[in-house]
């Protein structure tokens, strides 16, 4: 089916951003979230201020990899809970 192509691109794509410790993939959704916030707020740390095409840049790429990033969680899981 048409279906079963979409869900191997996507599986794919998942795969491909993984994380192998669940650690790394929350520190890297922190920095994540830290870059759409300031993005958002459209100064570095108060400091500096970002043209309105660089923010919006930031923010929607930031935003792409934040749901992209993942982490494989079965081997830190006890038996039974995978």
């Amino acid at each position: 089916m048409k279906l079963d192509f979409l869900v191997t691109i996507f599986a794919s794509i998942f795969a491909k951003f993984k994380q192998k410790n669940p650690a790394v993939a929350g520190i890297i959704a922190l920095i994540l979230m830290v870059v759409i916030y300031t993005a958002n707020q459209g100064t570095l740390l108060g400091v500096f201020a970002i043209p309105q095409w660089a923010s919006e840049i930031l923010s929607g790429l930031s935003t792409i990899l934040l749901a992209l990033n993942g982490a494989s969680t079965s081997a830190y899981l006890p038996p039974g809970r995978v």
